[in-house]
């Protein structure tokens, strides 16, 4: 438990010290300050989120009242501003890290020194910090004068030579003003705005994923219908090709009417049949009674629709009628057209 307070300290001074180099921090507090000035005087009075807060050089020389929050800015004389190059990772942990290493860098003790850093540039695995030192003497000097001009101290910083700002906050943090209970309600905002948006991207994720779990289903869906509309495709062929057949045979072979009609013809009339049967293949078998059995196959040779024509079996005399018994096999064939005469073969 002890390491994880030790981590997220280390992350909320590597956070701090981000947000302090950062660009968007002037932007923000002009956006507060905006939003600030809409709210009426009664509220602002009430919340007290972002009360005033002047900019003033040392040394002091503009009359103040007492009890004014200021913000102090050092001139460059005052402090130490050596150049430090760092590993990346040492960012996590600035102040730490400095801490450790200050006496690499100026001839004083950490002990003895008021510092802070930020980081200016990140180059591959090093970053390049801006480190801001002055002397705990010296500065408790200048803290004491502004507290003998009753002023409210919220942040020390510091200039360069050239005169731009070094972003930076000297002012020990055991002296820092504690935050104004209006400040605890701008940062519930932050979080809460953080929120939203997340709360946001997870909506716009979650629509993402069922929208595409519908276009999905849609395509899963047409899948089926065309797999149902091949089937039916399918058995249309097939059902083609079966009528297809179907009509082959049939124009292949005599129709059985035609057949009746020439056996009537072709045998005598001492000849009837008791069983006719054709299969698929145009096989044609009748079995029945004659008078004259033996000259069936002759008189099968003038039907124009059968060919092929042989006993099935043995003739046998039938002792109940007197007449021979048969069963015969023929092959079905093509009738002849309209337009040929029966004597033509």
């Amino acid at each position: 438990m002890t390491s994880l307070f030790i981590a997220w300290r280390s992350y909320r001074a590597a956070l701090g010290t981000w947000w302090r180099a950062s660009t968007a921090r002037p932007l923000y507090h002009a956006w507060l300050a905006e939003l600030w000035a809409l709210l009426p005087a009664f509220l602002r009075a009430r919340l007290d989120v972002a009360p005033d807060t002047r900019r003033i050089d040392w040394p002091l020389v503009e009359a103040l009242e007492p009890g004014t929050r200021v913000t102090l800015v050092l001139p460059g004389r005052e402090v130490l501003c050596p150049p430090v190059s760092l590993p990346a990772a040492a960012a996590r942990d600035l102040r730490a890290v400095l801490g450790f290493e200050m006496d690499r860098y100026v001839p004083y003790p950490a002990q003895q020194l008021y510092y802070d850093a930020r980081v200016v540039e990140r180059q591959g695995d090093k970053v390049r910090v801006q480190l801001v030192v002055i002397p705990q003497a010296r500065l408790d000097t200048i803290i004491q004068a502004c507290h003998g001009r009753g002023l409210t101290l919220a942040g020390i910083d510091a200039r360069a030579d050239d005169g731009r700002s070094l972003a930076v906050d000297l002012l020990p943090p055991s002296q820092r003003p504690r935050p104004a209970p209006g400040r605890f309600l701008d940062r519930g905002l932050a979080w809460l705005a953080a929120a939203l948006l997340l709360l946001a991207m997870l909506g716009l994720l979650h629509q993402r994923d069922a929208e595409l779990e519908r276009m999905q289903q849609a395509v899963q869906g047409q899948r089926q219908a065309l797999a149902k509309l091949e089937a039916v495709r399918r058995e249309l062929l097939n059902t083609e090709g079966a009528a297809t057949y179907l009509a082959g045979l049939k124009a292949a072979r005599a129709p059985l009417a035609s057949v009746l009609a020439d056996l009537s013809q072709c045998l005598d009339d001492d000849t009837w049949l008791e069983q006719l049967e054709v299969s698929e293949n145009g096989e044609l078998s009748m079995s029945g009674q004659s008078s004259r059995a033996s000259s069936l196959i002759s008189q099968l040779k003038q039907c124009r629709t059968l060919g092929e024509a042989r006993f099935q079996g043995v003739i046998q005399p039938d002792a109940g009628t007197g007449r021979e018994r048969f069963s015969l096999i023929a092959q079905l064939t093509k009738e002849p057209s309209h337009g040929a005469s029966p004597d033509q073969p």
